[in-house]
């Protein structure tokens, strides 16, 4: 028996419904976790605007490239995660910066940064430590720079603060994010699972019970029940099946009422072809006395013919 030839509708269908599920919290779970990274990125750069909200409070201070101001604003950037900071003017120079731990900042980090640009970068030590790089624009309110001289003019971005922060937390939050989405996900997973289970019982179920039946009607039996499926194609196909369920117990009705004149008849002629029979029988019997008879009656007679013949001779 060829299985590809002999899987059941049910089993096909399971296949195509499983593969679909498992497509769907593929896809499902790819986008959650998409998802979450681009939050975990937001949840970051959240926080550097946090952190870069005392340098953005003072304008003039970058705006003047005042070293000393700028110096103590990135002092007050002391958080524990909080490895560096520099503090870049509009052209991307460095004004002023704080490194909290010994660290080595690759080049590329500290490549000059376009005035308003916004971006992550992660880095590895020499000492094999992972670092987040965080560049926040520092835009001037509209209100300073109305307050400004007249005749005086300058960018709205007036530079960018540049953060280093230990990977360990921004991990830490990334995972977080992460496995909730994935927690999420196999939520949903299993929604979907239970849903395609009573799905398949929902469609497979009533074709199995439809597919039984027949195979009991081959067989002969046609006392049988046909439950209306609903309104759909497999309501149909009960409904068709009822109506020829019906057509063949008619034909049997009507088979065994001709097979029960057809015994009347045989059993009637049967009994006519006996007592026919019979009687030609006795007219047989009675052919047969009656030569029997008329021989003995000859033969007395030519007895008793021959007797006085042999006397006068």
């Amino acid at each position: 028996m060829e299985w590809r030839l002999q899987t059941s509708l049910a089993a096909k269908f399971d296949l195509v419904l499983l593969a679909a599920v498992a497509l769907a919290i593929t896809g499902m779970l790819a986008f959650l976790i998409w998802d979450a990274e681009r939050d975990a990125r937001d949840l970051l750069l959240e926080r550097g605007r946090t952190l870069a909200a005392a340098v953005a409070a003072e304008p003039l201070a970058l705006y003047s490239k005042d070293a000393a101001q700028l110096t103590r604003l990135a002092r007050q950037i002391s958080e524990r995660d909080v490895a560096y900071v520099r503090i870049l003017g509009a052209s991307g120079e460095a004004l002023a910066s704080r490194l909290a731990r010994p660290i080595e900042i690759p080049s590329r980090v500290l490549a000059v940064r376009r005035a308003g640009s916004q971006g992550i970068v992660t880095f590895r030590d020499a000492s094999g430590a992972d670092y987040v790089d965080l560049v926040i624009p520092i835009e001037a309110r509209d209100e300073w720079l109305r307050s400004l001289p007249p005749g005086v003019r300058t960018s709205r971005v007036l530079g960018s603060v540049q953060l280093g922060l230990d990977a360990t937390a921004a991990r830490a939050a990334t995972a977080a994010v992460r496995n909730e989405a994935i927690a999420y996900g196999a939520l949903i997973g299993l929604a979907l699972a239970a849903a395609a289970i009573w799905l398949h019982r929902r469609l497979t179920r009533p074709i199995a019970d439809l597919a039984a039946l027949s195979r009991d009607i081959a067989d002969g039996d046609f006392d049988q029940t046909v439950l209306r499926q609903g309104r759909d194609e497999v309501g149909e196909l009960a409904e068709a099946l009822d109506v020829m369920l019906e057509r063949l117990r008619d034909y049997r009705t009507q088979v065994e009422d001709h097979r029960r004149d057809l015994e009347i008849q045989v059993r009637d002629r049967t009994a006519d072809l006996e007592r026919r029979t019979e009687e030609a029988v006795e007219l047989a019997r009675l052919a047969d006395e009656a030569n029997r008879a008329k021989s003995q009656f000859l033969a007395n007679m030519s007895h008793e013919i021959r007797t006085p013949m042999n006397g006068v001779m």
